[in-house]
C-alpha cells in the first residue's frame, strides 16, 4: 500500500507519500513513524537530472523514470516531446510558465509542441516508469511541405511565409492547437494563389494555437509560430480637463486616453473629493457645491482596467444658484393625436411645479420626457394619465409634453356618406363633441371630427367625404377638446 511519513525516513522528508514493502510499510505504522492516511501529505518524487533534449542527438536525448523520480527537461523550440509509460504507470507532463498539463498512463501521449522559443516541461512518474524523447516537428500538409514563417506571433501583429527564391505555389495559412488533441484546420480566408509570399495578421482567437503555412509546391520543411496574447494594456492618459464654474455646477471638458489592448469600456470623472461620475457627455455638467473651489482628474477603463488619471484640472469655484419665482401658462391645448410640448427649466432644477388642469369630459395624458433632478420619483418616458376634470401637480423639472388619451376602436364601417364606430369601452361622449380618429385602414377614416352624433354607449356616427371600404385595421379614438386643458409652471418657495 501506500503512507505518509510522520518522521523522515530513507531520504524522504515528513509528510512525504510514498510506497515501500508491505513489511517496511507495516513497521513503520507500528512504530509510529508513518500512517496510512494520506491527508495533508505531498507524493514524493526523487529528483533526476535534466538536460536539454536534441533531436540529433538521441542518445543524450532520452530521459527514464522510475517510481517516485521527476525532473525536468527544455525542449528546443520547433520540436516535439514524446513521452511513452510502461504498464500500471501513473505521471504527469506540465509546461512551466502554462496551465498546460497531460496525464501519462500506460501508452504514448500524442507529441507535445512544437512551440516557438525554448519550453521546460516538468515530468513526474509516481508507478511505472516513463521514458521520453524528441523529434523534429512535422505539420502534415496535403501535397507538399510548407512555407517559411517569420514574425512574433503577436496578437495584432503579421506573419509572413515565404517559399524559396523562384518557387511559386499556392500557400495556406493553417492553425494547430498547442495542446492536444494537436487538431490542426486551415484559417478561413488567409489564402493567396501563385504567390511565393503571403501574410496573416494575428487574431485574438489565434492564442490558443500554433500557426503555420501549407504549400502546394514540394519545398523546404517549415518552422511554426506560437501564436501570443500579445501584452494587455489597460488606456492612456487623458489629456488635461477644462472646467467651466456654472450656478451650483461645473462643466467638465475632457478627452479619453488612447485605447489599451482591448476597446474602453468607460470614462470616469474623480473630483477632489473622491465621488466619482461616469463621464456619458462632453462636455458635462457636474453638481458641486457653491463657493468651493472644485476640480478633479478623468481616468480611462478598459477590460484590462483603469488607465492613469489625467493632470489635475485648474480649480474652479461653482456660483450660488439663482433664485427665481418664474412660470409659465399654456391654456387652451388641443390634444389630440399630435402633442403640445412645454419646456420648463429654471436656475433651480427641481424646485418648479407643473400643474396639469384638464376642465374638459376627456380623458388627457401628459409625459416628463426628461426629468434630470427628479427629486420626487416623477415618471419619465411614460405617458400618466389626467382624469375628466382633474388636476394632477408635478413638483420636478422637465420637458412635458401633453395629449388626448387614445381608446380602442373594434369596428368601424361606412355607408357611404357615414362613419359608424365602435368602441371598446363605452366612450362617455355626447352628441356635438369632438373626436380624433387614427391609424385605421383606409386612412379615408383618420382625422378630426367636430361634431359627432352619438347613437349608442358605445357608438357614434360622423359624416365621411367619400365613401369607404369596411375598416380592416380599427384604429383608435381619443377626445379632443377646443378648450380647456392647461398646463402651468411656477417655482416653489
Amino acid at each position: 500500500m501506500t503512507i505518509r511519513l510522520l518522521k523522515p525516513y530513507a531520504q524522504r522528508p515528513v509528510n512525504a507519500i510514498t510506497t515501500f514493502p508491505a513489511s517496511v510499510e507495516a513497521g513503520l505504522i507500528a512504530a509510529g513513524k508513518a500512517t496510512a492516511d494520506l491527508t495533508g501529505g505531498v507524493q514524493y518524487f526523487a529528483p533526476r537530472p535534466g538536460l536539454v533534449l536534441q533531436a540529433k542527438q538521441i542518445a543524450v536525448g532520452t530521459v527514464a523514470l522510475q517510481a517516485e523520480e521527476q525532473t525536468t527537461v527544455t525542449l528546443p523550440e520547433g520540436q516535439v516531446l514524446l513521452v511513452t509509460g510502461a504498464a500500471s504507470t501513473v505521471g504527469s507532463v506540465s509546461r512551466a510558465g502554462s496551465a498546460d498539463t497531460w496525464a501519462v498512463a500506460a501508452g504514448a501521449l500524442a507529441a507535445i509542441g512544437p512551440y516557438a522559443g525554448p519550453q521546460r516541461l516538468s515530468i513526474a512518474c509516481i508507478t511505472g516508469a516513463i521514458t521520453a524523447s524528441v523529434r523534429e516537428a512535422v505539420l502534415a500538409a496535403t501535397g507538399a511541405a510548407v512555407a517559411t514563417i517569420s514574425g512574433t506571433g503577436i496578437v495584432g501583429q503579421p506573419l509572413t511565409a515565404t517559399l524559396p527564391a523562384g518557387v511559386v505555389g499556392t500557400l495556406q495559412f493553417t492553425k494547430a492547437l498547442k495542446a492536444a488533441p494537436f487538431t490542426k484546420s486551415n484559417i478561413s480566408g488567409a489564402v493567396a494563389n501563385a504567390v511565393n509570399s503571403l501574410s496573416y495578421t494575428v487574431q485574438s482567437g489565434d492564442a490558443l494555437y500554433n500557426i503555420g503555412c501549407d504549400a502546394s509546391s514540394t519545398v523546404s520543411s517549415s518552422n511554426v509560430i506560437s501564436a501570443q496574447a500579445g501584452a494587455q494594456t489597460a488606456p492612456g492618459q487623458p489629456a488635461k480637463p477644462v472646467l467651466t464654474a456654472m450656478a451650483g455646477a461645473v462643466s467638465v471638458a475632457w478627452t479619453p486616453g488612447a485605447a489599451g489592448s482591448t476597446a474602453t469600456t468607460s470614462n470616469i470623472w474623480t473630483d477632489i473629493n473622491g465621488n466619482v461620475t461616469q463621464l456619458t457627455m462632453n462636455p458635462q455638467t457636474i453638481t458641486a457645491a457653491a463657493g468651493t473651489p472644485y476640480t478633479g482628474t478623468v481616468t480611462t477603463l478598459n477590460a484590462q482596467g483603469a488607465g492613469p488619471a489625467s493632470v489635475q484640472a485648474d480649480a474652479v469655484t461653482p456660483t450660488a444658484p439663482v433664485s427665481a419665482d418664474m412660470s409659465w401658462l399654456f391654456k387652451n391645448v388641443l390634444f389630440g393625436s399630435s402633442t403640445f410640448a412645454a419646456q420648463v427649466g429654471m436656475h433651480n432644477p427641481g424646485r418648479q411645479s407643473i400643474l396639469f388642469h384638464n376642465d374638459t369630459p376627456y380623458w388627457g395624458q401628459y409625459i416628463l420626457a426628461s426629468a434630470p433632478n427628479n427629486d420626487y420619483n416623477q415618471p419619465t418616458g411614460t405617458w400618466v394619465d389626467v382624469p375628466p376634470n382633474a388636476q394632477v401637480l408635478v413638483t420636478d423639472s422637465g420637458k412635458p409634453y401633453v395629449r388626448g388619451k387614445a381608446f380602442a376602436i373594434t369596428g368601424i364601417t361606412s355607408d357611404g356618406t357615414t362613419a359608424t364606430v365602435t368602441t371598446a369601452a363605452a366612450h362617455n361622449l355626447a352628441t356635438g363633441s369632438s373626436v380624433r380618429i387614427q391609424e385605421v385602414t383606409p386612412s379615408g377614416y383618420n382625422g378630426a371630427f367636430p361634431n359627432i352624433t352619438v347613437t349608442g354607449a358605445n357608438t357614434f356616427t360622423y359624416p365621411l367625404a367619400a365613401s369607404l371600404a369596411a375598416a380592416t385595421a380599427p384604429g383608435t379614438w381619443a377626445g379632443r377638446p377646443l378648450t380647456g386643458f392647461t398646463v402651468q409652471t411656477k417655482a416653489i418657495k
